[in-house]
């Protein structure tokens, strides 16, 4: 889109996916903004949503965006939930100082070309939320449908990650790492089970990993329903390595 638009609504399409709801229609690029502002991609309603699969790129790319939703989609899955329309590059980008960014409830999985991620963010300067998705397992948050990481950020600040669902992917969960990725709050995600948070849908290496001067983040909370539950990954649960000042409070980490 031109960088002179704003108020852009996206809803109720099939973009790389065929009628049927499962024909990989492939396609060499998704959705692009490029600093446009008053961004809706989906909706409240779960019936506006979009079903993005089959592209041969990023899903959805947001570049110096202002006041973005991205709400109640399937990226990389079909509309029943289940079947994998995989793409092959990041699920869902949001880059160069991008803000009031919200990511909500939406089913982020199948996104599986080497070194992707359901969702990545890069040189972000904050009031960015993820909230309430399923990155890695199909729409009942039960059966893997990898990304290659789950989450990934690096060069970002101020990132609300809660009540999520992060499991199933090839390698990390939560990945942080590079200068300036600071300041994050995680809390309420389940990272390597079931929707349910009883049964293992461990990611293939960590659960979460921070390194390389990603600092300042807090990992849990004092208050009910703020403490992760990091269990069943392959490797550790947390590797911490080069960063510092993180605080974790009440994490169930091991077992559900």
């Amino acid at each position: 889109t031109s960088s002179t638009t704003s108020d852009i609504t996206v809803q109720g399409n099939l973009l790389g996916i065929g009628s049927d709801g499962v024909t990989d229609i492939t396609t060499s690029r998704g959705v692009l903004f490029n600093s446009n502002s008053n961004i809706l991609v989906g909706g409240s309603d779960p019936n506006l949503g979009n079903y993005i699969g089959g592209i041969e790129g990023v899903s959805i790319t947001m570049i110096g965006v202002t006041n973005a939703t991205v709400q109640n989609n399937y990226v990389g899955v079909g509309p029943d939930g289940l079947s994998a329309v995989s793409n092959t590059d990041h699920g869902v980008q949001i880059t160069n100082a991008s803000t009031g960014v919200i990511i909500d409830n939406n089913v982020i999985s199948s996104n599986d070309g080497t070194a992707s991620a359901g969702i990545y963010l890069d040189q972000l300067s904050g009031d960015v939320s993820i909230s309430n998705n399923i990155i890695g397992l199909d729409a009942n948050g039960d059966v893997a449908m990898p990304n290659d990481n789950g989450i990934e950020a690096r060069n970002s600040t101020t990132v609300n990650i809660t009540d999520n669902v992060i499991s199933g992917n090839n390698d990390t969960g939560l990945y942080f790492h590079t200068l300036n990725s600071d300041g994050f709050i995680v809390q309420g995600n389940k990272i390597g089970t079931d929707i349910s948070g009883q049964l293992n849908r461990g990611n293939g290496s960590y659960g979460l990993r921070i390194l390389t001067d990603s600092d300042n983040h807090t990992i849990g909370g004092v208050n009910p329903g703020e403490e992760n539950i990091i269990s069943g990954n392959v490797n550790d649960a947390i590797l911490i390595n080069g960063s510092t000042g993180h605080l974790f409070f009440n994490n169930i980490i091991g077992k559900s």
